[in-house]
């Protein structure tokens, strides 16, 4: 009986502790008036929000930048799941030292440079492009 009052008890504090301190960014209508997204056309290659779209339309029509990865020039032509634990490491290690603001930037020079990113290190690239564009269209 005593064990199910703490687990019970616990829950409870759990569950308040996680309410607290949970944003629903949905719902808000102060989230959604604070959000910020401005709709420009620039062209073929352009995303529909002008701060991404100049740093990839610069980034498209330009030679490919490096960001001191100048050693994954030698996986040009690699298929991405042909690389080993060692080589994905070299990638992450690269991926993870960037800024965020680089991050789009460097996946466009490596696409230029005719490197695959690895299969595996994919979803964590998308996953900071996306952590990325959020904090570009949300305004202070």
């Amino acid at each position: 009986m005593t064990a199910c009052l703490l687990l019970i008890g616990s829950l409870l504090i759990v569950g308040l502790i996680l309410r607290l301190t949970h944003r629903d960014d949905c719902d808000s209508e102060d989230s959604r008036s604070s959000t910020v997204v401005t709709p420009v056309n620039h062209g073929e290659f352009c995303c529909g929000t002008h701060e991404v779209c100049q740093k990839f339309n610069e980034n498209i029509l330009n030679g490919p930048d490096y960001y001191d990865d100048e050693e994954l020039d030698r996986f040009a032509g690699r298929n991405g799941d042909d690389y080993d634990f060692k080589e994905i490491d070299e990638f992450r290690d690269v991926l993870y030292t960037l800024l965020p603001t680089d991050i789009a930037g460097w996946s466009v020079s490596l696409q230029k440079r005719g490197i695959i990113i690895p299969t595996d290190l994919k979803d964590e690239l998308i996953m900071l492009l996306s952590e990325n564009s959020k904090e570009i269209n949300v305004a202070p």
